[in-house]
């Protein structure tokens, strides 16, 4: 039975990867140094191919497990107070948060995109479903909600522009088409060149009178009136243009310097999601990275000249043991270094840690993917997915695959 089948799974943390081994290393040095020696010659090699292909074999097991019958991949979200200790009306188990399944398109369009990169074969009923899930949620004219249909907030929340554009490209990559209107997208551009999140016009925003009369609207205006352009909303957008064979100069030069400056550029700015200041903050500092290599891989050849400054601040901020931090986080560095040409032992340390890091179901650690701040309710909405970090840390290890001279 899959976790989410109770409607509620509960999160683990799991040990930093590399600290078991290494304890156990220092207590076999009181009687000889050769464990210590062994452990780290293990990690000082390449990793082994059949160790790959069998951890990405496990993770597409996984999956399997995961996907609901409508093809989604879950994405859950917990609930707090912000900037607030835990309440007790707030629901925790054993000192664990609760994690409730919340039906949205985001989580499977990211799964999909991440399958790309194994074999066709090896997913082909994975990608199947997801991309039969991904049809039946689309509208008019080729867009996407975050919620599905299935959920009570589906019509209550516009489509908005980085779902439908990671829909898209997801869909794509597996050679499904769709209708799409790309010129019925350039009407959410804001004065900067970048775009809006949400697909909405500034008359058609709920009125003073409408939340009046529903207080769910009262959210969703405050998401409307403060949209402004974030980065990785623009990159994906790039991308998806690029794919069609569509330049967008003015947002690629934005984007191309703010990789050339990196995130101390403006440290007042939402544009870029790692700041406090965001709207939308996202958990991993690889994740702009990872969406500029995204739109490169897709024609967005424009962004050349910030690429290597971004692999230069990724190979800077790896952590001694190979990982970035969580195993998302090195999912998506090693993913963006390999689409940037990168290799050697910044590669191999990363696919080291990000094995280590792999659950005995075959699957990768339940992490906080993003999370949204309600001023309306003064609380904050954690987001989070075994399947996208699993999908992530699958591409990552099937790229690194392709990498191999053998496997070219």
């Amino acid at each position: 039975m899959p976790p989410w089948a109770s409607g509620i799974w509960w999160a683990r943390p799991r040990a930093r990867a590399g600290q078991g081994s290494r304890v156990l290393c220092l207590l076999a040095g009181a009687l000889s140094l050769a464990p210590c020696a062994r452990a780290d010659d293990a990690r000082s090699a390449p990793p082994d191919a059949r160790q790959v292909q069998g951890a990405i074999r496990q993770g597409v097991n996984f999956l399997q497990h995961e996907q609901l019958p409508s093809g989604e991949f879950p994405m859950l979200v917990r609930w707090k107070k912000r900037d607030s200790p835990p309440q007790p009306d707030e629901a925790h188990h054993g000192g664990e948060p609760v994690w409730t399944h919340d039906s949205s398109s985001g989580g499977t369009s990211q799964v999909l995109y991440s399958l790309q990169f194994l074999p066709q074969d090896l997913a082909a009923d994975l990608t199947t479903k997801a991309a039969a899930f991904l049809l039946g949620e689309m509208e008019a004219p080729g867009v996407w909600r975050y919620y599905t249909k299935h959920n009570p907030l589906h019509f209550k929340f516009v489509p908005d522009m980085k779902d439908t554009s990671l829909s898209g490209l997801a869909l794509l990559a597996h050679r499904v088409s769709f209708p799409h209107d790309l010129h019925a997208l350039l009407r959410y551009r804001n004065p900067t060149g970048g775009f809006l999140t949400w697909m909405i016009r500034p008359e058609d925003i709920p009125s003073d009178a409408a939340v009046a009369k529903d207080g769910v609207l009262r959210i969703h205006r405050q998401f409307y009136l403060q949209d402004t352009s974030n980065c990785m909303t623009d990159v994906f957008a790039l991308a998806y243009f690029a794919h069609h064979g569509e330049a967008l100069p003015d947002l690629c030069a934005q984007l191309t310097q703010l990789a050339l400056r990196g995130p101390d550029a403006d440290a007042t700015s939402p544009y870029y999601p790692i700041s406090r200041h965001a709207f939308w903050l996202y958990e991993f500092s690889a994740a702009f990275p990872y969406g500029v290599a995204a739109a490169y891989r897709e024609g967005a050849v424009c962004l050349r000249p910030g690429l290597e400054p971004l692999a230069a601040r990724l190979r800077a901020g790896q952590h001694p043991d190979g990982s970035w931090g969580n195993a998302s986080s090195t999912a998506l560095g090693i993913a963006a270094l390999l689409d940037v040409g990168e290799s050697g032992p910044v590669i191999e340390h990363g696919v080291h840690a990000l094995l280590a890091q792999q659950q005995p179901d075959g699957g990768w650690p339940m992490e906080d993917l993003e999370r949204v701040e309600v001023e309306a309710t003064h609380t904050l909405a954690v987001y989070g997915s075994r399947s996208v970090v699993t999908g992530l840390a699958l591409e990552a290890l099937g790229k690194y695959l392709k990498n191999l001279p053998h496997h070219r």
